[in-house]
């Protein structure tokens, strides 16, 4: 049986996208070539006990307990780690390592003295600017991230090059890891997004759910529905997704309603109170697929900062898949990009002329037209797709 070891300081006990993420890869790995993945997750108590999702597919997780605020607690985990990552690798079960969160890098030489033959991979979410450009009102994580990102950068310039290659969730992720850090050549970069559970676009599926739910939140046949799904982070623009919605009102002829899924509920309210236009609703996950349906107009705005320009949406092929009309800023380059090739939405700069151009392109669209795009688009991010080359390099050739 082929193995993967995985060794993270990422979150694999509680549901969240970064979970989804790694559970969807190793799901797919186990079901399409048998390949099993291994787990050390260095975790906090706290999310280690509240364990409310598994990985599953015969991973075996280790976890180990640390205390990030605390020097010792983290001296003990490294060499609880340490003392693991040696264990496993006497055994000369795996085919490929996986790091996943910087601070899991430190161990790359280890590995490298004890199994200087099995490749060595860099999972990479992000940009390490997420840490400081969106600032948090406590003092003291603000002080933490700031010295987490100093530690990051300096250890991404001082290790990335040792790898053999990197998971990264886009390709705009890939030219600002090669440019930030003058990467190897050789580094091979695995470009695997955080796709669907299921890529299957199915159109009776997306009809039969919009009729459910629009009668459920009673939007009429002649009334457009905008969406909105998602958080209250800063990151997420949910206060501009609802003023760019208040000035479409303001200046369409059109009726209009926007409905939020949230589990902040009581964070959006004291943003909305005033509009009857606008519909809150808290549904649990196994729903959203259904809702989404219900709308003509996904909201997926972002700022423009480089934590977004890296970065590929979880909330993105929701929307493709419902077959919404996405409407976005330029700053997400690989979504924009997808966007424009496979024709499902409009892109706007929220510092020109957006309402003009969302209006006339609202007036001028058939919602229902592009369903051969989005199956397309669905199968080329499939995870079967975007690892198939991973598991061909660095699985079935060693």
């Amino acid at each position: 049986m082929r193995k993967i070891l995985f060794i993270t300081t990422r979150n694999v006990f509680t549901t969240s996208g970064e979970f989804r993420l790694i559970k969807n890869r190793t799901k797919t790995l186990y079901e399409k070539w048998g390949i099993i993945t291994d787990f050390i997750a260095i975790s906090s108590k706290e999310k280690i006990r509240k364990r409310n999702e598994n990985i599953g597919y015969n991973s075996i997780i280790n976890p180990i307990e640390i205390n990030f605020y605390n020097p010792v607690s983290v001296i003990l985990s490294f060499f609880h780690v340490r003392r693991e990552i040696i264990k496993k690798l006497n055994r000369n079960d795996y085919k490929c390592i996986v790091l996943s969160g910087v601070l899991t890098y430190v161990f790359i030489n280890l590995i490298k003295k004890y199994r200087s033959d099995i490749p060595i991979i860099a999972d990479i979410h992000g940009a390490t600017e997420e840490l400081i450009e969106f600032k948090d009102d406590n003092f003291l994580k603000r002080f933490m991230k700031n010295l987490l990102y100093r530690y990051n950068e300096y250890s991404q310039k001082k290790r990335l090059n040792l790898f053999d290659g990197t998971f990264v969730v886009s390709n705009a992720l890939v030219e600002y890891l090669n440019k930030k850090y003058s990467l190897n050549k050789n580094i091979k970069h695995y470009v695997v997004p955080c796709a669907l559970e299921n890529i299957d676009f199915d159109e009776k599926f997306v009809k039969q759910n919009r009729n459910i739910y629009r009668k459920k939140y009673g939007i009429d046949k002649d009334e457009i529905l905008f969406i909105y799904s998602g958080g209250v982070s800063p990151w997420q623009c949910i206060d501009k997704s609802i003023e760019l919605f208040t000035k479409f009102q303001l200046k369409s002829n059109r009726k209009a309603k926007l409905l939020i899924l949230s589990h902040r509920i009581d964070k959006v309210k004291s943003i909305t109170e005033g509009n009857e236009s606008i519909i809150l609703d808290s549904i649990s996950p196994d729903k959203v697929k259904k809702v989404l349906c219900a709308g003509d107009y996904a909201f997926l705005i972002r700022d423009n900062f480089i934590t977004n320009n890296v970065a590929f949406p979880n909330k993105f092929l929701e929307y493709v898949q419902s077959g919404m009309k996405i409407i976005t800023t330029p700053h997400v380059y690989d979504v924009s990009k997808q966007i424009e090739k496979y024709k499902i939405g409009i892109i706007i700069d929220l510092e020109k002329d957006s309402i003009d151009k969302l209006e006339k392109y609202v007036n001028e669209r058939n919602v229902f037209n592009d369903f051969e795009n989005r199956k397309k688009l669905l199968h080329n991010l499939s995870f079967e797709k975007t690892l198939s080359s991973f598991v061909k390099d660095l699985i079935l050739n060693k």
